[in-house]
């Protein structure tokens, strides 16, 4: 998982499987300028800080059932 910016939605999390060579943005938290901090994995989740419209910067994780939420 890594922080990329596509030059269309911003900064947001992406993620690139080594085993098939595919990368795919895992979410667009907010459309056009997005922010995302450190990310860590732990205990099969990642953790990320990122920016959305609603509630600004806080602390995110994904579940590896693809379900993204703020904690």
């Amino acid at each position: 998982y890594f922080s990329a910016n596509d030059g269309t939605t911003g900064e947001e999390l992406w993620a690139y499987n080594s085993i098939n060579g595919t990368t795919w943005q895992v979410i667009d938290l907010k459309p056009i300028g997005g922010y995302i901090g450190d990310i860590h994995v732990h205990e099969g989740h990642v953790y990320f800080a990122g920016e959305d419209n609603w509630d600004g910067k806080e602390l995110w994780r994904l579940v590896f059932s693809k379900d993204v939420s703020f904690v």
